[in-house]
């Protein structure tokens, strides 16, 4: 049997340095498996529970590798999702108080060009490029085909399914 002290000794050498994360310690497809308890822990008080020390098999070890790394890509993926949400609702909102100016044939008033300068620089790479026209009567059509397309790329691939289809 260990001492609490030597547990603890054993588990600061198998710490990976404070820089690293878990799923990156993971390497070579295996990974060191260290369980402890401190003695009077468990339904057995006062009895002091084995230390187990081993190494977790390649397949284990590559498992759980791989769910780090689809862990990272979903979070990453929801990060760019709420993103174009956030631009769609800039594209509508724009939208909506643009086309009665198209309508009426207004000019476009400084406090939407610099919200519109701001959505430009929001959205992603080509899309913004297009929004430097002064006239509202422009820039509506232009805003809806930037909205079609923040929906297609949230969407993925069933919007090109269904593009490919109709």
């Amino acid at each position: 049997m260990m001492t609490v002290a030597q547990i603890d000794t054993s588990l600061d050498r198998a710490r990976p340095p404070p820089h690293r994360q878990w799923g990156n310690s993971l390497n070579g497809g295996s990974a060191e498996l260290l369980i402890a308890s401190r003695p009077g822990e468990g339904h057995d008080r006062g009895v002091e529970s084995p230390v187990i020390c081993g190494v977790l098999p390649p397949a284990l070890a590559a498992a759980i590798e791989e769910m780090c790394q689809d862990l990272e890509r979903y979070g990453e993926r929801n990060a760019l999702r709420r993103r174009l949400d956030r631009c769609v609702t800039g594209v509508e909102g724009l939208v909506r108080e643009l086309e009665p100016l198209a309508d009426r044939g207004e000019r476009l008033p400084s406090d939407l060009r610099a919200r519109l300068d701001a959505l430009a620089g929001e959205l992603p790479a080509p899309l913004g490029a297009g929004l430097a026209a002064s006239e509202p009567a422009d820039l509506v059509p232009r805003l809806v085909q930037v909205e079609e397309e923040l929906f297609s790329r949230i969407l993925g691939d069933l919007a090109r399914a269904l593009r490919a289809r109709g």
